[in-house]
């Protein structure tokens, strides 16, 4: 269950950090360097007592840095994903990989680590898909005909007498990819409709997309496509008409909508999406607060959460609680939660779940009435969406994926990293194609404007070019940026084919020129370009 802590994180307490050295002390000269640790050894019991000890980090003033083992980011991430994808769960033994506290300081380096343990054992899991639709493929290929089939059935008594049931059920289980077809004036309503009531295997298959004119993905899967739609049907999503999420204009940050009048079932199918984006390694123009995240994998919601999340209201809250009068008089609050939806006011008394009566904040409750409050704010206003939407999600990422998951990693999978490197895109992630090299005049050029980039300006080139302003989770390696020619000096715009990832620059007369043209086509491409 997700609750609320208002606690403050002062000075790292001597007594508490020399313990844990002891602790990880005993770890690190007891483990024995493999994946699982037996339930009896000194390694176990260590492990056990730094998660406890992690649960109460905050009580304790125990940053989380301090639990990574840097030990443990020398194992071999493909290996140990395919042992974790394997491993059945023992009595006498756990595993390491989802004791993700002892990898995770929410440092790039612990980040990047857990990330390619989730990835490797989704594509070993999206592997072990593809090729059990492909084998029952071939295997129906060479078996008898489907009629020959049905009759030997008939014979022994099978219900089974329909051969569009049959062809149906033998399409799902020989599909080798989960295919959607989009067309783009209907983006939420044909992905809710190819999504709903889908097996969890179908799920599991490497994902294609087809938009509007039949357009696919083509020989080597650059992912462009699949991006284009997640961004697409996300911004659908994100709009205040689509009464599913409110976005604060400060933050710009977005959050279910208390008192939404959509179905559940259609929160449920955007938490499925998120799961199939986070599934395939996709990565979404959106910003939710670490909040958010904590909700979606039930962990505990901290005041600094809601500090990000709703910064005015807990500005309000962290005034009340430190105010040195008498509240009850002076303040003269009631002890209910406040929320506008749907052009009406509601007050909701949050004493006795909700259910009343209203009393007042006073001194003595303010303690429990801002711990209170901010649950409401994170969850209980929002929990018939937020579980929903949660069991979307589950439903596509599998309990195994779930376990190497921390919020601030599900937070970089989904969001991606908005620091984009310039020197190392130009020197390690480009390729010239059509006749452009690195020493081309408007390639120069070309670099040349982009360093003097704003980071907002370098997002919205790297959105024209490959349909999202940030870096994937993988950082640049997981990253496609070409340059292509596309003819001699003209007054047309620079393009884009975002399936590829692919950016097409005539060969402009001068630097100014292409400063300009260049500007224009972000400003008027509004993120894409040609799929």
């Amino acid at each position: 269950m997700v609750v609320v802590e208002y606690k403050s994180l002062g000075k790292v307490s001597p007594v508490a950090e020399l313990y844990l050295e002891w602790v990880r002390w005993c770890f690190l000269h007891d483990w024995d360097h493999g994946l699982t640790i037996n339930r009896s050894s000194v390694a176990w019991g260590a492990i056990e007592m730094m998660r406890k000890m992690y649960h109460y980090s905050r009580g304790l003033q125990l940053p989380h840095k301090m639990f990574e083992l840097r030990a443990l980011q020398l194992i071999d991430a493909r290996k140990a994903s395919l042992d974790w994808h394997a491993y059945e769960p023992h009595e006498t033994r756990i595993h390491l990989l989802p004791q993700s506290f002892l990898f995770d300081d929410c440092s790039p380096r612990s980040e990047h680590t857990m990330y390619k343990f989730f990835r490797n054992l989704n594509l070993a899991r999206m592997r072990g898909a593809h090729f059990a639709a492909v084998s029952i493929d071939i295997l129906g290929q060479r078996s008898v005909s489907r009629t020959s089939f049905l009759r030997w059935i008939d014979r022994h008594g099978s219900r089974i007498s329909d051969m569009a049931f049959l062809n149906e059920h033998l399409e799902v289980s020989s599909s080798a990819y989960l295919v959607l077809r989009i067309r783009r004036e209907h983006l939420l309503e044909d992905a809710f409709d190819q999504l709903w009531n889908r097996e969890r295997r179908e799920l599991a298959r490497p994902l294609r997309v087809r938009m509007s004119m039949n357009e696919a993905e083509i020989g080597q899967d650059f992912g462009g496509v699949q991006v284009e739609f997640f961004a697409l049907v996300y911004r659908e999503a994100l709009n205040p008409d689509c009464g599913v999420f409110v976005t604060d204009p400060k933050t710009h940050l977005s959050y279910f909508q208390p008192g939404s009048l959509e179905p559940l079932h259609r929160f449920e199918l955007l938490g499925l999406l998120v799961g199939l984006a986070a599934y395939n390694g996709i990565t979404m123009p959106i910003n939710f607060p670490l909040a958010f995240y904590k909700v979606l994998l039930d962990e505990v919601v901290h005041y600094d959460d809601v500090e990000e999340g709703w910064p005015d209201q807990y500005k309000s809250l962290d005034d009340l609680y430190h105010y040195t009068g008498n509240i009850e008089e002076d303040i003269a609050r009631d002890y209910v939660f406040s929320y506008g939806a749907n052009g009406h006011y509601y007050e909701v008394p949050m004493n006795n779940d909700g259910h009343g009566p209203v009393i007042p904040v006073t001194n003595e409750n303010v303690l429990r009435y801002t711990e209170d409050y901010m649950l409401w704010l994170a969850f209980k206003s929002v929990q018939k969406q937020a579980e929903s939407f949660r069991t979307g999600f589950n439903y596509c990422i599998d309990a195994k994926a779930r376990a190497l998951l921390t919020p601030t990693l599900l937070r970089t999978l989904l969001e991606g990293s908005r620091k984009i490197d310039i020197e190392e895109l130009e020197y390690w992630r480009k390729t010239y194609k059509e006749g452009y090299e690195r020493d081309t005049p408007v390639v120069k050029w070309f670099w040349e404007l982009v360093r003097t980039y704003s980071d907002d300006k370098k997002g919205e080139l790297l959105q024209f070019v490959t349909a999202c302003p940030r870096l994937p989770a993988g950082g640049l390696q997981d990253l496609t940026f070409v340059i292509q020619l596309v003819g001699p000096d003209s007054d047309a715009l620079p393009t884009s084919q975002t399936c590829f990832g692919t950016l097409t620059l005539p060969e402009y007369s001068s630097k100014e020129k292409l400063a300009a043209k260049l500007d224009m086509a972000l400003e008027w491409g509004k993120g894409f370009g040609v799929a």
